[in-house]
């Protein structure tokens, strides 16, 4: 089966946002934080947009793969702004997919 054709980024936007929105709140569990992360996302995605081919992988894909950067980034530039929870809830992620990842 063929891979869709490369949509108008205004759609993947429409489509994807909220996805993005709840996939980084649920990390962060911080509403200001996650807006920025979310927009950081999606204004990152933009810009790399004209060198994305659907062919080689999934636009959801590498929408999370940006975002996951942007909240480490976040979360290693400004330590100070997460909470305890926050650092074991991102050390408990990163430990999950590294699983994930070794047993493939």
């Amino acid at each position: 089966m063929d891979k869709p054709e490369k949509r108008p980024f205004e759609e993947v936007y429409d489509e994807y946002y909220e996805k993005v929105f709840k996939s980084v709140y649920v990390r962060l569990l911080h509403m200001e934080n996650t807006e920025d992360i979310v927009q950081d996302t999606f204004v990152k995605a933009m810009k790399a947009y004209d060198r994305y081919d659907p062919k080689e992988k999934d636009i959801m894909e590498s929408l999370l793969f940006v975002f996951r950067l942007q909240v480490y980034a976040a979360f290693f530039i400004n330590p100070v702004e997460f909470s305890g929870l926050m650092r074991i809830i991102l050390c408990r992620h990163q430990l999950l997919e590294t699983k994930t990842l070794s047993s493939l």
